[in-house]
């Protein structure tokens, strides 16, 4: 555990030493959302074990907002997303700990379906990397879990304005539709598949006949005067199977952030700030 907790703290010092190296180009606003996360999970790894795991899981993620320079209506977002969890079987006679890594990018069309209410759809590119270990198993000790998808990404907002304080509703939902996955085979050990390339039979193509899932989430922002709170709830559900082993994860979360809208000016061309293609 304490291994788990300085590993995580490290994880963490990097992550926020990364902000500030962020770089603001093409539009005038770089919407940036520093978020910490924390709740429950779910999971299932066949290669580990064949029992299912529960346990608590931490999530640190940084979100960028930003729209085209040509095309304002639609924008970019970028994710990036440390997690670390512990987690233990029904009868606590094992435990799972995993640390996650996870970057995206996706483009969304902003629809101004009515006054203050908007409808997002796009494509999102997504990486995910997992690594487990297990405390009671010396054959298997470890596991990775390694995917790459193109997801549907869609969403609707809704601002609701007041006299002192503005408030958000948003919903985020992003459904993976194809792409590639890393499973090995039962009793193939890491050390061939890595250190020998026996990667025969480990790279799975992945649609919905072999994975399939949901990531969303719902956020209320409070706005008042220059600074903006954001609380949510986030879950996400995904089964994938190959090699005739499956995979199970199932995470609920509570989320809080804070909203920085970085505004710059460059050259002589003044540019107006237009809230109406952001999360504001």
């Amino acid at each position: 555990m304490n291994r788990l907790k300085i590993s995580f703290t490290l994880l963490a010092f990097l992550f926020f030493a990364y902000l500030p190296a962020q770089r603001i180009s093409d539009y005038g606003v770089l919407q940036s959302i520093p978020s910490l996360s924390v709740g429950w999970v779910t999971l299932s790894d066949d290669y580990l074990s064949p029992l299912p795991y529960m346990g608590w899981e931490a999530q640190l993620k940084g979100e960028w907002w930003r729209p085209f320079t040509s095309q304002p209506e639609w924008t970019h977002r970028t994710i990036f997303a440390f997690s670390a969890a512990t987690t233990t079987n029904a009868v606590k006679s094992n435990t799972i700990n995993y640390f996650g890594f996870k970057t995206g990018w996706g483009a969304h069309y902003h629809y101004t379906c009515a006054p203050d209410l908007q409808i997002l759809a796009g494509p999102q590119w997504r990486f995910d990397m997992t690594a487990k270990a297990i405390t009671r198993n010396t054959n298997r000790p470890a596991s990775m879990d390694i995917t790459t998808n193109i997801d549907l990404s869609v969403g609707i907002a809704y601002l609701l304005k007041g006299k002192k304080m503005d408030t958000r509703f948003r919903y985020l939902a992003a459904i993976p539709l194809m792409g590639c996955m890393f499973v090995p085979e039962m009793g193939a050990s890491y050390y061939e598949i890595f250190g020998l390339g026996h990667t025969k039979n480990a790279f799975h193509f992945n649609s919905f006949h072999n994975m399939v899932g949901v990531e969303h989430e719902l956020t209320v922002d409070f706005r008042l005067l220059r600074n903006t709170f954001r609380v949510g709830i986030g879950h996400e559900y995904k089964r994938w199977h190959a090699n005739t082993l499956n995979f199970m994860k199932h995470r609920l979360n509570l989320n809080i952030a804070y909203v920085m809208d970085i505004s710059y000016q460059s050259g002589k061309e003044q540019r107006p700030l237009r809230r109406e293609f952001y999360v504001w």
